[in-house]
């Protein structure tokens, strides 16, 4: 079993790990993501889409799906970080009335599973890649390592609405909705030590990072 000390030189190699002599992973701030919700977000994370782009092109794959952040300085494990805007799932509107089953199907349509299967699987070739310096102790340290999968919804769209702010317990309904379509849909994960999906609106995760 690694202790923590060999889980934060693994995380901290894998940080900094570069393609053709360039840093891979870039920093950014939660509201410069692309397509972000968390518009007002300064949580430091990594655009994992963007490095992708370079993984897919560096090792000539077929174009993957692929979460869109990742964060690596926790000190002890791998998060992903799924941003999606509850506004475009539902189409919200103030007189929002869709029922459970729709709401269901929007959110297959999301393709959560093969996110976080892709990009696991980006990760493993990169560590699997003798170029980049990682030895067979990297390689267990990476199968072993605690993953962790979060979904980050705006819901606080939904918690100030008109149609919810008088009515608790439907917004309550709607989440749980949202967290069993969820959880229904990626499957398998752990099998790669992957979390099951972990839902954060924009406020909770900063906060689960700064507490």
């Amino acid at each position: 079993m690694e202790n923590k000390e060999e889980k934060q030189v693994f995380l901290r190699k894998l940080s900094e790990v570069t393609l053709n002599g360039e840093k891979l992973f870039d920093i950014k701030e939660l509201k410069d993501i692309e397509k972000t919700p968390c518009e007002k977000s300064t949580l430091k994370i990594i655009d994992f889409d963007k490095a992708k782009e370079k993984l897919v092109q560096y090792y000539s794959l077929d174009m993957l799906s692929s979460c869109d952040c990742l964060k690596l300085d926790s000190g002890k494990c791998i998060d992903f970080i799924e941003l999606k805007s509850i506004a475009k799932i539902l189409e919200f509107n103030p007189n929002y009335k869709e029922n459970k089953e729709s709401l269901k199907t929007k959110l297959l349509d999301l393709n959560l599973s093969n996110k976080i299967i892709d990009s696991y699987n980006l990760l493993r070739r990169l560590i699997e890649d003798r170029e980049n310096r990682f030895v067979g102790r990297d390689r267990i340290i990476f199968n072993n390592i605690q993953k962790r999968y979060f979904i980050v919804l705006d819901l606080d769209i939904l918690e100030n609405s008109r149609e919810f702010i008088f009515d608790s317990f439907k917004f309550l309904g709607i989440k749980n909705t949202i967290e069993t379509a969820i959880n229904e849909q990626v499957k398998g994960a752990e099998l790669m030590n992957i979390s099951k999906p972990i839902l954060k609106n924009c406020k909770t995760l900063s906060e689960f990072y700064t507490n």
